[in-house]
């Protein structure tokens, strides 16, 4: 804490006085108005209806003084006779787009309608900048005139106290235009339009208040006089009297101090004697009435400290000040009760009072937003609290403990949601519970223990909160949702034996029990936020329950399972559903008697057991966007049926549920091509075999691709290529036991005869569609029908003899999804033999792709098959496409919105950036020659040659580019 001892030491009494004696005005008005003790007009306030003072409305102008307080008044006259006050007040509220002034004085009243602490729009650029204005009527008799310049100079002379400008004092003015420099300073702290006229604004058509006053022979310096007489009026301040009133026992006190004299505003400080003035606090204290003024202590301040304290008052005017001691050792103590004390920094209010207890700090119903909290806990049990608050543009901040500030202040920045947790014994023998108050929803649930309350995502402000200790085990009505989020969240609930339902939980938090033997019987599942979040579908899942088997598949919070009939839930198939599907994977994974937590599975593929009568005990559920790695961590299901599980990639529908033992996968009559398929035989060590399934597919444009096995994919998603063949093979004592038949569903001829242990079924050279599969094991030995022939090639073309393929780069793809396997395998040989034959080095080639593309899913790669990220320039003559992107200009990361090279083909995107690496000029010289494999030598070199040729503007380019070779071991390329 700082040391504020200074602060105190510091304070001088001022010793020189007003002049208490009465000025003998150079003035026929003057001498009149103080002969005859002509008495001012009170200001009335009328502020509201000046919005341009307020920097949301007017366009962002910053509103206050140059040194954060006037210097200054600036008198002006209306120009015209006859009108009202009350009409020119209207007609300026109406025109204040043009310029405004704080008041308005006639012979019978002053009004002001602006914040004298802000701006006005009335003198010009300098004179704006430094002084309050008002602006008079025009009166008509000597009566009307007095009693108005009366007003104005105790008006004027009374702001001089309040903004401590000093005695009044002209402002130098030249007799004729002088050139406007806004950066002269003030040298008086009172004019006339007239002089700010002359001085800054260039010109001789402001003659205000000078021609007007000249009517009654009055002038500025007279007016100067005048205003002097009313400053040094006042009297010194003078405390008559304080006391202290309330508990101090129990830290809730205040102190009245009663003043005589000029005073325009009194502080209490007050300090504890056991830090020695470090926790020094200046209170101001707030007027109650003319004479009389309250300070609230706050344990905040203070850090809750018990022990004797000081107390001191100080009344201060423009010059003058005067103090008192009011109690130099006043005993102030806490409950040893844990008392739980929390305060609020609340927009154009600024810290309120602590509260405890329940009690509500903030505001209702005036739609103005907590900017930062602080909480303590007193008592005598060890242990403290911790905080964090979640804050407009910045986000959920770091946690700060025991009466530390959370949140901002200054900034104009929301609390959007808090998160409250006890620490130590307390939090043994406590819950802590809180909730808030968000605009535009009303108070929300309660939260508990670190758990987050408020909004997230929809930029709503908090504006009260209420926090409560509770003794543990006691019960608490929470009442409802404490947090509400815009992000997207899959959210589930179990029904779980002889508990019922639990709470609903999201996001990878655990749903059921774990360790206590009970089964799980039925579960509901939603995603919430889908609209909001610009998609649409949901989810779908399905349960297999005991004695019953799969149940149909429900959706969106409808139960799945059983309640009241003690059945098991065994296993879980859960899917997305509509664009929600093609942006997002869902995994889960289920806790299982007597095995624990299995693997995730994901998008439909079954978790859990089936044959083992085994239950459910929990379940976790997770929304991943797609392309995100994922370590699934082991088997999702277990089945104690051999069988060959087998899924396929359709156009337009995409994947489809996994199918099993002959069963049909894909579509038949809808033309519909497959794209991608997926493999694997279930249960064969449960089978005491050993071995699975191998395969690979015929693709359009590709040929066919390498062998992949057991569950991976082979074909492509994404490209629009069809399925044309494949094979399959069984692989360990699997293949000694077991025949694996298959056939395919071919365009325009149907279902083909049967193929068998790794022949072809499908068709070559006839550009013809695959649509449907059926695959089966079949026990060696048993007979078995193939039905005709199972694969198909062109009249002028050979059975093709399978071209042996080179062994595969020794990539290390360990948590790269199966879809991006599948999009490299596509693209690497042909990414590697145009690197070869052009002098480059496919591994910067293929990184350069895979950041690019985001492995071939980003949105130039599915809807332009651009996979680098080449814009389309002038000289482009092909198809474009129009995208956002993000470039680094002057250090900053900024968002644009170019235009891109369209593509027919990946291939094509693929040869066209050979094309650019190779011929781009700059001036005489190829732009890239330093990525060339001849010039570069190394890899490494020429990744920082793309960035140097201005490929990129990303100053992390060239290390990105070799991380990622590193990573995934792409050299092997080279």
């Amino acid at each position: 804490m700082i040391n504020k001892k200074w602060i105190l030491l510091a304070i001088i009494v001022v010793s020189s006085c007003l002049l208490g004696t009465k000025v003998e005005a150079a003035s026929a008005v003057n001498n009149y108005i103080i002969k005859n003790n002509i008495k001012p007009v009170s200001e009335t306030l009328s502020i509201g209806r000046i919005y341009n003072q307020n920097t949301n409305k007017n366009g962002g102008i910053n509103m206050d003084y140059t040194g954060g307080k006037p210097r200054m008044v600036i008198i002006h006259e209306v120009g015209v006779d006859g009108g009202t006050i009350n009409g020119s007040i209207d007609y300026m509220v109406r025109t204040q787009d043009s310029a405004f002034v704080h008041s308005f004085v006639d012979g019978s009243q002053l009004i002001t309608i602006a914040d004298k602490g802000k701006k006005s729009w009335g003198s010009g650029g300098w004179g704006n900048q430094y002084g309050i204005q008002i602006e008079q009527m025009r009166v008509t008799t000597s009566v009307a005139f007095y009693k108005q310049i009366v007003t104005l100079a105790k008006w004027t002379a009374d702001q001089m106290i309040i903004y401590d400008m000093g005695a009044p004092k002209l402002m130098s003015s030249p007799s004729s235009p002088q050139r406007n420099d806004l950066s002269i300073k003030p040298d008086g702290n009172l004019a006339s339009h007239k002089m700010i006229a002359y001085k800054f604004n260039q010109t001789t058509s402001h003659v205000d208040p000078d021609e007007y006053w000249a009517r009654f022979g009055y002038d500025m310096n007279q007016f100067r006089d005048l205003v002097e007489y009313y400053y040094n009026q006042l009297e010194a301040p003078k405390i008559t009297s304080t006391s202290v009133e309330g508990n101090p026992a129990t830290g809730d006190f205040k102190v009245r101090v009663k003043t005589s004299g000029a005073v325009t505003k009194v502080s209490v400080p007050i300090w504890s004697h056991a830090n020695g003035q470090d926790d020094l606090f200046w209170y101001q204290a707030t007027k109650v009435k003319d004479g009389e003024y309250l300070a609230t202590f706050d344990g905040v301040n203070h850090n809750y400290e018990s022990g004797l304290y000081a107390i001191h008052a100080y009344a201060y005017n423009s010059s003058k000040q005067t103090s008192s001691a009011v109690n130099n050792s006043l005993q102030v103590n806490y409950p040893t009760t844990p008392i739980v004390h929390y305060q609020t920094h609340v927009e154009s209010i600024g810290w309120q009072q602590s509260v405890v207890d329940g009690i509500t700090s903030g505001t209702v119903g005036k739609s103005l937003r907590v900017e930062a909290i602080k909480l303590a806990v007193t008592g005598n049990v060890s242990g403290g609290i911790q905080y964090q608050t979640h804050v407009q543009s910045v986000g959920w901040q770091n946690s700060v403990a025991n009466n530390a500030l959370s949140g901002t202040t200054g900034k104009l920045l929301r609390v959007e949601a808090v998160r409250i947790d006890l620490t130590g014994d307390l939090k043994s023998q406590f819950d802590i519970y809180y909730r808030v108050q968000s605009q535009d929803r009303g108070w929300l649930g309660w939260a508990k223990n670190g758990g987050s309350a408020g909004t997230q995502g929809f930029r709503q402000r908090l504006e009260t909160m209420q926090v409560k200790l509770v003794k543990k085990g006691a019960a608490f009505d929470v009442g409802g949702d404490a947090f509400l989020t815009s992000d997207l969240a899959v959210r589930y609930q179990t029904h779980i034996q002889d508990v019922g339902w639990q709470t609903s939980v999201k996001d990878g938090a655990v749903s059921g029990t774990i360790g206590k033997s009970l089964r799980l019987e039925s579960v509901k599942i939603n995603v919430d936020n889908v609209a909001f979040n610009k998609m649409t579908g949901g989810v779908q899942y399905q349960t297999h329950v005991q004695s019953i088997g799969w149940q149909n598949p429900v959706s969106d919070n409808t139960l799945s399972g059983t309640t009241g009939k003690s059945l098991r839930v065994e296993a879980i198939r859960i899917n997305l559903t509509g664009t929600l599907a093609q942006n997002y994977d869902v995994y889960y994974r289920v806790n299982v008697q007597d095995k624990g937590w299995l693997g995730w599975a994901k998008n439909g593929a079954s978790a859990g057991t089936q044959g083992f009568a085994l239950r459910l005990e929990a379940m976790q559920v997770k929304l991943i966007k797609k392309g995100t790695p994922f370590d699934v961590g082991g088997e999702a299901f277990f089945d104690s049926e051999l069988a060959v599980n087998y899924q396929t990639h359709v156009q337009n529908l995409g994947w489809q549920a996994a199918v099993k033992n002959g069963a049909d996968s894909g579509t038949s009559g809808k033309s519909l091509r497959l794209e991608g398929i997926k493999i694997d035989v279930a249960n064969v060590a449960f089978h005491k075999m050993t071995g699975g399934i191998q395969y690979q597919t015929h693709v359009q444009k590709i040929g066919w691709q390498n062998t992949v096995s057991d569950n991976a994919l082979s074909g492509t998603t994404g490209q629009g290529l069809r399925l044309e063949a494949l094979r399959i093979n069984l692989t360990g004592t699997l293949s000694q036991n077991y025949d694996v038949y298959y056939r395919v569903h071919v365009q325009d001829r149907g279902w083909l005869g049967w193929a068998q242990n790794g022949a072809s079924a499908g068709s070559q050279g006839l550009s013809l569609r695959l649509e449907a599969i059926q695959i089966k094991l079949v026990k060696k030995g048993i007979g078995f029908d193939v039905g005709g022939t199972a694969f198909v090639v062109s009249d002028d073309k050979p059975t093709p003899t399978p071209t042996p393929t080179l062994p595969a780069p020794s990539f290390n793809l360990q948590g790269v999804n199966d879809t991006q396997k599948a999009w490299l395998g596509s693209i690497y040989p042909s990414a590697q033999k145009l690197a070869k034959e052009n002098d480059l080095f496919p591994s910067i080639m293929v990184s350069q792709a895979i950041a690019e593309s985001a492995w071939g899913q980003s949105e130039l790669a599915t809807n332009a098959n651009n996979l680098f990220g080449v814009k389309a320039d002038a000289s482009w003559k092909g198809y474009k496409y129009k995208a956002w992107t993000t470039e680094v200009v002057n250090g900053q990361t900024i968002k644009v919105q170019a235009d891109f090279r369209k593509y027919n083909s990946q291939a094509e995107s693929l040869t066209d950036y050979v094309t650019k690496i190779r011929t781009t000029m700059n001036g005489s010289a190829y732009r890239y020659q330093g990525v060339w494999r001849s010039n570069a030598r190394t890899y490494q070199n020429a990744a920082q040659a793309l960035k140097d040729g201005g490929y990129a503007t990303d100053p992390d380019y060239p290390k990105n580019l070799i991380d990622r070779i590193v990573k995934y071991r792409l050299d092997t390329l080279d």
